[in-house]
């Protein structure tokens, strides 16, 4: 696999144009209708997140008050530290994933860390293996005090993941 590094520029704008759209996923369901008229918002920086409970996986653009919206389940530390670092970074935890841009208008680019840190990308598996139904791009429940899960790996390939990744990001 060649390794791919497109370094950002290191200037960040002030404000941006950011689309505003979000589907929900349970296991290789989606919600295809999701939020249908994308609108354009203006932020002070573009992010593109994942996150999910037990049931469903959440996938959308927009502000970072479109994800502090839906990923409730963030631990409080962890949005804490994504909005020290608001523009130009990515973080993840057990049941999220997040990057922003703020150098150019629509500046999603999830797949530039996916590329170099794919082993982030696993904890996408889970949601891949859970029974297939529809569901609502709307906010996840608030999260409990962290629990470890113990899980391991599940058999699925991350050359898989990969190609799950791109398939989301060219949907919405």
């Amino acid at each position: 696999m060649r390794c791919v590094y497109d370094s950002k520029p290191s200037e960040t704008k002030p404000k941006v144009k950011c689309a505003q759209v979000g589907q929900c996923i349970t296991g290789k369901a989606s919600d295809k209708n999701g939020t249908k008229n994308h609108p354009t918002v203006e932020c002070s920086e573009c992010v593109e997140f994942f996150c999910g409970d037990d049931e469903r996986l959440m996938n959308g653009r927009g502000c970072l008050e479109d994800f502090e919206r839906i990923c409730t389940n963030v631990p409080a530390n962890d949005m804490q530290k994504i909005k020290a670092n608001r523009k130009d970074y990515f973080s993840y935890g057990e049941n999220y994933m997040m990057a922003s841009c703020s150098y150019h208008n629509n500046c999603y680019e999830m797949y530039r860390y996916g590329m170099s840190m794919p082993d982030k990308f696993e904890m996408l598996n889970k949601w891949l293996t859970k029974p297939d139904k529809i569901c609502k791009y709307e906010p996840l429940p608030k999260s409990e005090p962290s629990k470890q899960d113990g899980g391991g790996a599940n058999g699925i390939k991350l050359s898989g993941m990969f190609i799950f990744g791109f398939i989301l990001l060219y949907l919405l």
